[in-house]
């Protein structure tokens, strides 16, 4: 569904991603963090991949 190096800015971009099973890779800054893993659960305030929390105030979610 989406292109690689998309990022997932709205909840509708984490939902389909989520349901299509997208794996994803997380940034802070300049930097990644994950390389890779799916989108479990999602709230306003945070996105569980790979058992791990990450806020989405810090972090940029982009699609592998």
């Amino acid at each position: 569904m989406f292109k690689s190096g998309f990022e997932l800015g709205t909840d509708l971009h984490l939902d389909a991603a989520l349901y299509n099973k997208t794996m994803i890779t997380v940034w802070i800054q300049d930097h990644i963090i994950d390389i890779s893993g799916y989108i479990k659960s999602y709230t306003d305030i945070s996105v569980t991949i790979n058992d791990f929390i990450y806020l989405r105030a810090n972090c940029v979610f982009k699609v592998r």
